[in-house]
């Protein structure tokens, strides 16, 4: 019975972060077709990593502005890189945030 509660709440969560635009319902649904029984962790895997690598990716940027003058390279280049791994798991908001970042920096807004 508890199990059954988790799996309705897991699935309210995950379609609430659809609804709410944080992940792509398409690019998620592509990435669970290729989940198979030789791979049946596949989603997880892609996920920790993704994980992993984009906490990289924002404390790079973190120190790259605190540098003085601020690493315009090394923030490029991690702004680059976390759009392209939010992009490929479906993390819409993540990638519209860079995106937003992105142009903020190329204007050079650097307060915002």
């Amino acid at each position: 019975m508890a199990n059954t509660s988790l799996r309705q709440q897991l699935s309210i969560m995950r379609q609430s972060f659809f609804d709410e635009g944080i992940l792509d319902h398409e690019q998620v649904s592509y990435l669970e077709t290729l989940e198979n029984e030789d791979d049946p962790d596949f989603i997880e895997n892609v996920f920790t990593l993704f994980l992993r690598v984009s906490t990289r990716y924002i404390d790079s940027i973190g120190k790259a502005l605190e540098t003085s003058p601020v690493d315009y390279p090394v923030m490029e280049r991690m702004m680059y890189r976390l759009k392209g791994s939010s992009d490929s798991i479906g993390a819409s908001k993540i990638n519209g945030e860079t995106n937003t970042l992105r142009n903020f920096f190329h204007d050079g807004d650097m307060e915002r």
